[in-house]
């Protein structure tokens, strides 16, 4: 291990990249460990013509729109397409290929190990306080 990190977000949706924005607004070291080979959350995995249930305009991560029409509910691969693009515009700390299969407190926080083998430590300190407060 070389790093202890601030945090450390499981899964690189779209839940796990707006999480990495705001860890990132805040100039915190953190990691976001994704499972397969792309930051782009389950949708590769749909059918070809799946649509957001929502238009662009209500489904765009924070700090970056979805492009096109406000109105517009993007399809599947311009979700991906976006997802990608969220992640390289903000140069967000992706690590891919990084099953979780086990999070165990440790003294100071939490270690993180990976179906492949790596181990990642996150710590509980003051930062937190300075979050919430």
């Amino acid at each position: 291990m070389s790093a202890i990190f601030y945090a450390i977000v499981i899964g690189g949706g779209q839940a796990g990249l707006a999480s990495g924005y705001y860890l990132k607004k805040n100039e915190l070291q953190f990691l976001i460990l994704e499972a397969s080979e792309q930051a782009t959350g389950s949708w590769p995995h749909y059918y070809d013509n799946l649509k957001l249930f929502s238009p662009a305009r209500l489904s765009s991560l924070p700090g970056m729109k979805i492009p096109g029409a406000a109105t517009h509910y993007p399809l599947r691969n311009e979700v991906i397409q976006y997802l990608k693009s969220y992640a390289q515009h903000f140069d967000l700390p992706i690590r891919t290929n990084q099953k979780v299969v086990a999070v165990e407190k440790s003294e100071y926080g939490f270690t993180i190990r990976t179906a492949a083998g790596a181990e990642y430590e996150t710590r509980n300190d003051h930062q937190c306080d300075r979050l919430l407060s």
